[in-house]
């Protein structure tokens, strides 16, 4: 009697520590979302379908852009919402998974240097 249950308990235990393993294995391995922001522009980072969503906030004339790589790609790119203000323009990739994606916000000044936010990082 004894026997068996030092084994329930054995096997109790390690079933716990295979369900926590597994459990905390998958949150460490999700993405993260982000968000981005200056006076005239904001983007959100969604990791779920690697969506950036480029939000004009003025009606000045000014477009709203977010600047962006990732670590298997050093190259800079940009998605530009030439919008007015409250205007969003959403914009899909395909990033490889577990890569840091690192972007920030900008408003495009015409005559002047971008008015960006500082550089982010957010996992796809």
């Amino acid at each position: 009697m004894t026997r068996n249950r030092i084994v329930r308990a054995a096997a109790s235990i390690g079933a716990s520590i295979s369900i926590c393993t597994i459990a905390f294995a998958s949150n460490a391995w999700a993405g993260t979302d982000g968000y981005s922001a200056t006076d005239g522009a904001s983007v959100q980072f969604k990791h779920y379908g690697d969506l950036f969503e480029v939000c004009d906030l003025w009606r000045d004339g000014n477009a709203a852009m977010v600047e962006y790589n990732w670590d298997s790609n050093k190259a800079f790119h940009e998605d530009v919402n030439p919008g007015s203000a409250g205007s969003c323009h959403t914009f899909d990739h395909d990033f490889p998974e577990l890569d840091s994606v690192y972007f920030h916000a900008c408003e495009q000044i015409p005559y002047w240097p971008d008015q960006c936010a500082n550089w982010i990082a957010r996992t796809a």
